[in-house]
């Protein structure tokens, strides 16, 4: 069985260091993606269809809910 995109994301919060801008972060996603993909831990549906788990206007936000990192971002 194929894991939710909430536990793809605890996933790769858990093996990443806090991203420097959100088009770091997007990179990594995509080869997080990538990888989960190959191991046949999602399908490729999932891979296709589940976009960066933030924007650039929320990746503050989102640095400060996974990493709580609110005043390195603002």
């Amino acid at each position: 069985m194929a894991m939710n995109k909430n536990d793809a994301i605890q996933g790769f919060v858990s093996n990443n260091k806090p991203f420097s801008d959100y088009w770091e972060m997007q990179l990594a996603w995509t080869c997080h993606m990538d990888w989960l993909f190959s191991e046949h831990m999602i399908t490729e549906r999932q891979c296709q269809n589940w976009g960066n788990p933030c924007t650039p206007e929320t990746f503050k936000r989102w640095c400060n809910k996974w990493y709580g990192l609110r005043s390195n971002y603002e």
